[in-house]
């Protein structure tokens, strides 16, 4: 079960986080109908479109390149400029 499946979770979400968000902004939370499949659906989703644009595979890090260069070589391919 996900978090957001147990009771009320919806309304004590928004409860908490009312407060804590100026007045001038709208606050409403979105529960999905399968949240335990939700995230798939987006990765999904975020692959069709990279494949589309072509732009997949200099998404993507190897497991051997991971091995060969190092975790500052991830860094430095996906953070750069954040």
């Amino acid at each position: 079960m996900c978090n957001v499946q147990f009771p009320q979770f919806r309304q004590r979400f928004q409860a908490e986080v009312r407060p804590l968000i100026p007045d001038m902004f709208t606050c409403d939370a979105y529960c999905p109908e399968r949240p335990d499949y939700y995230a798939w659906c987006g990765a999904q989703r975020w692959v069709t479109d990279q494949q589309a644009a072509g732009t997949l595979q200099s998404q993507l890090c190897t497991r051997k390149d991971y091995l060969e260069k190092g975790h500052d070589y991830i860094n430095e391919k996906f953070w750069r400029g954040w």
